[in-house]
């Protein structure tokens, strides 16, 4: 039997891009930095410059004891601080529920690797899960800010998704229409607006 072909999207932003990949049985959204191959060069760049500004400045003071430890420990320290920037991801599975997980990872290994071995992951069961929702927020100077989360059930905090951009309205719409149409088969969807039917009438 084969398997289904997944319908994949990207969406260019100013300071982030999308990345959306679905079928009938996964749906999986990634959020990036829009100029990620830049990052990294210019982390690369940075990591560069910082130990050779070390290392010019050990040997102009003339400190000779210990100069190659100290050196090897601003490497080190340098290549610990200076990671890759975050690729945040959703992926929610049908009937069994959601998985969020972060990436970053260091500039000298490739992305795979980083993705094998420093991923954030939490996955979330469908039977926890209450719902998907946009919520509004204040931040400074009182400016209203939409966010995606999820209702935990049982929880009295919302589970925020993509925590490292400000994505647009309108992304975050299609992220949730996306995210909300794979969470739920058509049974669901069939009773929740069943529910919804039957609330509206009792607050007529």
């Amino acid at each position: 039997m084969d398997k289904p072909c997944p319908e994949i999207r990207r969406i260019e932003r100013e300071n982030y891009y999308l990345y959306l990949e679905k079928n009938d049985i996964y749906a999986c959204i990634k959020v990036g930095p829009r100029s990620y191959w830049k990052s990294i060069l210019f982390n690369g760049l940075l990591l560069l410059l910082l130990n050779y500004g070390v290392h010019h400045l050990l040997l102009s003071q003339k400190i000779t004891t210990g100069t190659r430890w100290i050196w090897l420990l601003t490497l080190i320290g340098s290549l610990t601080l200076i990671q890759n920037p975050a690729i945040e991801s959703i992926t929610v599975f049908q009937n069994n529920g959601v998985q969020l997980s972060t990436v970053r990872g260091y500039i000298f290994l490739p992305h795979w690797l980083n993705e094998r071995l420093f991923s954030s992951t939490e996955f979330i069961t469908q039977d926890k899960i209450v719902d998907l929702v946009i919520n509004e927020g204040f931040y400074a100077w009182f400016q209203v800010m939409c966010y995606l989360c999820i209702i935990i059930r049982g929880s009295d905090k919302l589970k925020r998704v993509f925590l490292k951009y400000k994505i647009l309205l309108e992304d975050q719409k299609t992220i949730y229409n996306v995210c909300r149409e794979c969470l739920y088969s058509a049974k669901d969807k069939e009773k929740m607006s069943l529910s919804s039917k039957v609330r509206a009438y009792l607050n007529e």
